[in-house]
Order: C-alpha cells, then sequence, then structure tokens
C-alpha cells in the first residue's frame, strides 16, 4: 500500500490516540470559565484524491458552524489532482454541507451530506497539465455536485481542533448543466471522486 495513503486510512486511531493523551493529561475538559467547545471554525486540510484507477493529492479549507449539540452547518472550497500513465485529471469544488453530530466523550463524529458546484477536467499527460493548465483537452465547468462525508474530530486546546475525513462526491447531471468543453468519451469514473485526509480546525468564535 502506498504510504501516504496508509498514514491517512490510520488517522482516526491517531487522532483518538491523541486525544486520549491529552485527555489523561488533564488538557481536554475545560474549567469553568474557561472556552467552550468550537462553535464557529475555520479548517484546512489534505487529503488522498481518487476517482476510477486514478489517484493524488487534493486541498480544501471551510468553514463549520455548530448549530446546537447534534447539528453543524458549514461549506468548503477544494481543489486536487490526479495522475494515471494514460491521463491526467484535477477537480475543484464549493459545497454546503449539513451534517448530524454524535459527540463522544473523546471526540465528534459529523454524518453529513452537501450540495453545490464543481468541476473535472482531463489532459492528455502530466507534462500538459504543468504546460498549459487552463487548457484541458476536455472539462466540465460550474456543474451541481453532491456529497457525503464522514468527519471524526476531537480538540487539542481551546483553540484548535484536529480531524480526519472520508468523502465521496460527485458531478449531477454532467454534460446537461453548466459548462462543457471538448468532447471526450468520459464516464463516471470522470465526474466522481473519493477523498480521505486530515486537517485542523481553528476557531473563529
Amino acid at each position: 500500500m502506498n504510504p501516504f495513503r496508509a498514514l491517512l486510512l490510520a488517522a482516526p486511531a491517531v487522532i483518538s490516540l491523541v486525544a486520549r493523551t491529552a485527555y489523561a493529561d488533564g488538557a481536554a475538559p475545560a474549567p469553568d470559565g474557561e472556552k467552550q467547545p468550537q462553535t464557529l471554525g475555520l479548517s484546512a486540510a489534505t487529503s488522498y484524491l481518487a476517482s476510477g484507477a486514478a489517484s493524488g493529492v487534493s486541498v480544501s479549507s471551510g468553514l463549520r458552524l455548530a448549530v446546537g449539540t447534534h447539528v453543524a452547518v458549514g461549506g468548503d472550497l477544494g481543489y486536487g489532482l490526479i495522475s494515471a500513465p494514460a491521463a491526467t485529471q484535477d477537480r475543484w469544488w464549493v459545497m454546503s454541507t449539513i451534517a448530524w453530530v454524535v459527540p463522544t466523550e473523546y471526540a465528534r463524529l459529523d454524518l453529513g451530506a452537501g450540495l453545490g458546484v464543481g468541476a473535472a477536467s482531463g489532459y492528455a499527460s502530466l507534462g500538459d497539465y504543468a504546460r498549459r493548465p487552463f487548457s484541458p483537452a476536455w472539462a466540465f465547468q460550474l456543474v451541481p455536485a453532491a456529497r457525503a462525508h464522514v468527519m471524526w474530530s476531537t480538540p487539542l486546546g481551546r483553540d484548535l481542533e484536529v480531524f480526519a475525513r472520508i468523502e465521496v462526491a460527485g458531478l449531477l447531471f454532467p454534460g446537461t448543466i453548466g459548462l462543457r468543453q471538448g468532447d471526450a468519451d468520459t464516464g463516471p469514473a470522470d465526474t466522481a471522486w473519493f477523498n480521505i485526509g486530515a486537517g485542523f480546525q481553528f476557531r473563529l468564535l
């Protein structure tokens, strides 16, 4: 297995271990007068990105707003690049999200879904992408997109959380809604993606 992928797959266990260590040291439960769990946070994450037979990496940043104990809403912006011997593709998305939140002793589990817009583009090779990143052989742009995700997070302090996240997403009705460029023989693997990664969330409120 790719070492980077193995590290990402192990992220939830690592996060759980870090959380238990922090609580054992007395860092987790906030005494009276100290800040409560985050209401609004700013996140940044890096993920393993895959679609069909190609794989690569993505980066994303977003906001998460807790609405009570069991509901959270938010949104994020992400971009990723995947490559295989025969082709190179990229993905970008802007998604809104709503999640059901399950608090646990050491961490928090978000089960969510979202809607937004996204894009998928294809290039003949990684070199072609590097030379002409804005001239793909084919592309679907500004297409409605949907996503489902699971996120496991825990505090590292009063103002910082660490999380692991798994998500599956795809474009809805590509070729009929949004902008299309080129006439490639594309299929579902060219308009969907899978992310597994980890990141940090910083307190804003």
